[in-house]
């Protein structure tokens, strides 16, 4: 929150700038760094903060994660740029037609997912990066303090990688699933996010 505050982005850019900071660490040193950006698929909460019904209310957006950008400012004001230009055009849509847009974003994908097709056409994003905001206080289970709460999500056949990160009691902590095949030594990524972190604080918070 400190590194958002000080770089004027939101928690989400900062997540979204240390994931395409890492990727560009793992694919350059494997020499498989592609000449665009990678794209992220982003959930979006469409709830309103006084909104206490149950079930999934969310709609996605893109966003490019500045893998093609060496500077780390740079690659930050472009994360900000295209998450806001993804947020605003959500927002343009009619409120019904925001409520299914995530079906309608997804069907070409999970079509492809449910024919065996998947994997052998492009998708229109690269990895899924998803925030979702937990307690804000301790937990505790007969006396016994939770220290850290990993999330485990799910990655496709052409979308090796999913990152989520869930916050709790002032911690944000990341979980990493990917097909060990396709990103082979995946913890280089955990690894380089820490490190990326690292970078943004000493770039922007000193």
């Amino acid at each position: 929150k400190a590194i958002a505050k000080a770089a004027d982005a939101s928690l989400n850019d900062i997540v979204l700038s240390a994931t395409g900071m890492a990727l560009r660490e793992y694919l350059t040193a494997r020499d498989a760094l592609p000449e665009k950006g990678l794209v992220a698929s982003i959930p979006v909460s469409l709830r309103d903060a006084d909104d206490e019904s149950t079930g999934n209310a969310v709609a996605m957006i893109f966003a490019s994660l500045g893998t093609h950008i060496a500077d780390d400012r740079k690659r930050l004001e472009v994360i900000k740029a295209s998450a806001a230009n993804a947020k605003a055009r959500l927002q343009q849509l009619p409120p019904a037609l925001r409520k299914t847009q995530v079906s309608l974003v997804f069907s070409p994908f999970i079509a492809s997912l449910a024919t065996g097709l998947g994997g052998r056409f492009k998708p229109s994003f690269n990895v899924m990066v998803s925030n979702v905001p937990g307690a804000s206080e301790e937990r505790y289970l007969y006396g016994a303090r939770l220290a850290h709460i990993y999330p485990v999500s799910i990655p496709f056949h052409g979308v090796a990688l999913n990152i989520t990160c869930l916050s709790h009691a002032g911690t944000l902590n990341f979980g990493l699933t990917a097909c060990r095949d396709s990103l082979p030594h995946m913890q280089q990524i955990a690894v380089g996010i820490g490190r990326a972190i690292d970078r943004l604080e000493a770039l922007y918070v000193g």
